[in-house]
C-alpha cells in the first residue's frame, strides 16, 4: 500500500497531463471521439492538463483499491485509473464511480427520493434565469429542434428562451459565421 500512496503522491497530485479515453465526448477533428471509436476508427486525443487536488487511498484489499479524488473539471477518472495501473505495472480499471460533489452541489445536501417533496425541486427556469440569455422566435425554436444554427451572436452557454421557458443552451458557431449553434436542447 505504501508504494501505491507514493506513486499517487509523486505522479497524481497537483497539475498533471492526462489523455482522455477514446470513448469520451472530446472533439477530434470536429467529431466526438466516441463516435469515431464506435466506428472502429483510430482516435488520437491530445493530452491536456488537469488538476488533482486530493487523491486519497480509502481502502486497499488487493486487487481492489478505493480512492477519494477531488479534481478539476475535465478530469477523466477512468484515465486516472488506467494511468495508475500503468505506473503500478498491474493494469487497472474502474468498477464503480460515485460523484459526490460538482461545483456548489454536494451529495450531503441531497434528499432521498422517498423523502422528496415537489417543494424541494427548483424549476429549471429559476436555475437558468441569471445566465446570459436571448429571446427566440417560434421559427428559431423549430430550427433548433432540427439541430440547426440560428442567426444570433451569443457567448458560450447563452440560454435561449421562448414564451418564458428555457429552450436551449447556445454557443457561438465555430465556422466564423454570426450564428449560434445549439449545445443542449432542453
Amino acid at each position: 500500500i505504501e508504494e501505491v500512496r507514493r506513486i499517487i503522491l509523486d505522479k497524481f497530485s497537483g497539475k498533471i497531463t492526462q489523455v482522455p479515453p477514446a470513448h469520451s465526448a472530446v472533439k477530434v477533428d470536429g467529431q466526438r471521439a466516441y463516435t469515431l471509436a464506435r466506428k472502429g476508427e483510430e482516435v488520437i486525443i491530445k493530452p491536456r492538463t488537469v488538476e488533482i487536488k486530493v487523491c486519497q487511498v480509502l481502502t486497499y484489499d488487493y486487487p481492489y483499491l478505493q480512492l477519494r479524488v477531488e479534481c478539476s473539471s475535465g478530469t477523466y477518472i477512468r484515465s486516472l485509473a488506467h494511468d495508475l495501473g500503468q505506473m503500478l505495472r498491474s493494469g487497472a480499471h474502474l468498477s464503480g464511480l460515485r460523484r459526490t460533489k460538482v461545483g456548489e452541489w454536494d451529495v450531503k445536501d441531497s434528499v432521498k427520493p422517498e423523502d422528496m417533496k415537489w417543494t424541494d425541486v427548483t424549476p429549471l427556469k429559476d436555475v437558468l434565469k441569471n445566465m446570459k440569455s436571448i429571446e427566440l422566435t417560434d421559427a428559431d425554436v423549430v430550427e433548433i429542434g432540427f439541430g440547426r444554427k440560428v442567426p444570433y451572436q451569443v457567448g458560450e452557454g447563452t440560454v435561449g428562451w421562448n414564451k418564458g421557458l428555457p429552450i436551449v443552451i447556445l454557443d457561438p458557431a465555430k465556422d466564423g459565421s454570426q450564428m449560434a449553434k445549439p449545445r443542449k436542447v432542453l
